[in-house]
């Protein structure tokens, strides 16, 4: 995209997403070019030259708390700059530029070089010279991240299993049977009725399944909204070792909610 007529718009009090992405349009270098990233203007009014932009699950599990900032200050110091959750456009542009700059002066007064951008309930930046500095800050700043949640995790673990009993015939047996009785409700609802399903029995996902809260978490949504894209709101959750009746009853109570 051609940055320089979009970096103009930092000087509107306001921009409609009508606006937003017709600007964006007029300013593509390859006018047959997939639809611009509802963030684009965020880019342009960085001044960096190489930024890279991920939802790590990590960073999120940081941010997403009700004292989100302060566990991403304690954890990257001056070296990020924090900006508050605002709807993707215009707003979170100006936002996210003026948080930079602030961010960028204080990471100079403390002799530090500003290296990324948490955006508090949405992901993070990284920002570098090259495009491999910037990727590997990027790397740096998740890990931070995952050690950080290592942490609280050894001092508190979260997890609390609870003996289930396994299902009769295990996933041989209950995978068909779910996998009939989601493409008679795909094809019912005028969708693709051909399904494959896969199985994940890793520890973490086992100690998520098996938890007692399980029936609390999964109505509590996704991480941030942009997951919603990729992973849906809610998940479907059946009994331990269900019928065939009983998925037919889960599935049709699922979809009308």
């Amino acid at each position: 995209m051609r940055l320089e007529p979009l970096q103009v718009l930092r000087a509107l009090p306001a921009l409609s997403d009508e606006d937003m992405v017709a600007a964006q349009h007029q300013n593509l270098i390859d006018p047959a070019a997939p639809n611009p990233s509802v963030e684009a203007l965020l880019h342009a009014f960085l001044p960096q030259t190489f930024v890279d932009h991920t939802r790590a699950v990590a960073l999120l599990a940081l941010a997403d708390q009700p004292d989100g900032a302060a566990i991403c200050r304690e954890v990257y110091a001056d070296r990020v700059a924090l900006v508050p959750y605002v709807m993707p456009g215009l707003a979170l542009a100006l936002a996210a530029a003026s948080a930079y700059e602030e961010a960028e002066a204080r990471a100079r007064a403390a002799g530090v070089e500003l290296e990324g951008m948490v955006l508090l309930q949405h992901g993070l930046f990284s920002f570098g010279a090259t495009a491999r500095q910037s990727y590997e800050r990027m790397i740096a700043l998740v890990r931070q991240a995952e050690e950080r949640i290592h942490q609280a995790h050894s001092a508190k673990p979260w997890s609390q299993p609870a003996p289930v009993p396994e299902p009769a015939g295990g996933a041989a047996a209950l995978l068909p049977v779910l996998r009939g009785a989601l493409g008679r409700a795909a094809e019912a609802e005028g969708a693709q009725g051909r399904w494959v399903l896969a199985r994940r029995g890793t520890p973490l996902a086992l100690s998520v399944v098996n938890d007692p809260r399980l029936a609390d978490w999964v109505h509590r949504g996704v991480a941030t909204p942009d997951h919603v894209i990729r992973t849906k709101a809610f998940p479907l959750v059946l009994p331990a070792d269900p019928g065939a009746a009983q998925i037919e009853q889960a599935l049709a109570a699922y979809i009308e909610r």
